[in-house]
């Protein structure tokens, strides 16, 4: 299989080069899988605020409906292409491909002691574009919280055990991937933004 460097195509299925280091200024593309060197897209972002929100806390959507984890969340991140936008909370796509994104949050429904028995839940969820329905055109639910009797899996404290989520997303160029979580009952459910993480990395 050729090899295309710049405006040389070279045939021999070995390359040496002279100083005895091959090395590329900036990325080397594959077709097919258009994987990069060491400037494939990349972001680790965390909240900032550190106090309980509801979802009935001022500033956000109210019962029973989608929260948007957005500015509100007082996202700090770093990201090795400015693909992460701490107002919005969204990853945008610079390059179309297969995306791994993992989100982890520190929650708790305290309608009933101990913590987690009642009748609140959430669904946290990753969205692409603003829909849910992104993967294969069926929605990934997931739920925690619920009724669980002496909180999650037993815990005493009512914490909800392992609200860690990952998922596997192709994106076009200027697509975006973005963390919603539908909270339900009014004032029952709440997050503390400054233990949520949002990571997300181009794999292929």
């Amino acid at each position: 299989m050729p090899l295309n460097i710049a405006s040389g195509i070279y045939g021999d299925k070995t390359i040496t080069p002279a100083s005895g280091t091959l090395s590329f200024s900036s990325n080397l593309a594959i077709s097919g899988w258009n994987r990069r060197g060491n400037g494939n897209p990349l972001f680790r972002a965390n909240g900032t605020v550190s106090s309980w929100a509801y979802n009935t806390s001022a500033g956000w959507n109210g019962a029973d409906t989608w929260q948007l984890l957005d500015g509100r969340m007082g996202w700090t991140s770093t990201s090795r292409t400015s693909e992460f936008n701490n107002a919005n909370g969204r990853f945008t796509a610079s390059v179309a491909g297969y995306y791994h994104f993992m989100m982890s949050h520190y929650m708790l429904n305290d309608i009933a002691t101990p913590y987690n028995t009642g009748s609140g839940y959430v669904h946290p969820c990753f969205f692409k574009n603003a829909v849910l329905s992104w993967n294969n055109g069926n929605s990934p639910y997931t739920i925690f919280m619920y009724g669980a009797a002496g909180g999650n899996f037993g815990a005493s404290s009512g914490h909800a055990d392992g609200i860690c989520i990952s998922a596997v997303m192709y994106l076009a160029a200027g697509d975006y991937c973005d963390q919603r979580i539908y909270m339900s009952g009014s004032g029952i459910t709440r997050m503390y933004p400054a233990y949520s993480a949002f990571w997300g990395f181009k794999i292929g």
